[in-house]
């Protein structure tokens, strides 16, 4: 759940003060697969491991192979060709990600005004 600028879920959190970051988009410190806000109930990092942990669920082998052969994958050509490079593509890179820094950190061109 990432909440985006102009949405309710955003507003919400910056209302309650639980936005962890002002603009965590432009951010360093905030990375691929962090929670942005501070979630209730939990600790931010078991937040994180279950999201990882049902993605690695979401494309298991035997999740991959029965969303591929669904009729709406396989009612089209394109889509089959292309659903299972994708997909095997996004299993491969469950975990590698985690706390990656958004962008190109030796990008040095202007940011655009929000």
């Amino acid at each position: 759940m990432i909440p985006f600028p102009g949405t309710p879920l955003y507003q919400r959190l910056e209302q309650e003060g639980r936005l962890l970051y002002p603009a965590w988009w432009l951010d360093k410190h905030y990375s691929y697969n962090g929670l942005p806000f501070t979630p209730l109930g939990m600790e931010a990092e078991e937040v994180q491991a279950l999201c990882v942990q049902t993605r690695r669920r979401f494309y298991s082998i035997s999740n991959i192979m029965r969303r591929g052969f669904s009729t709406v994958n396989r009612a089209d050509g394109f889509m089959f060709r292309n659903f299972f490079p994708i997909n095997f593509m996004h299993r491969a890179e469950i975990g590698r990600r985690n706390h990656y820094p958004l962008g190109d950190a030796g990008w040095q061109g202007e940011l655009l005004e929000v």
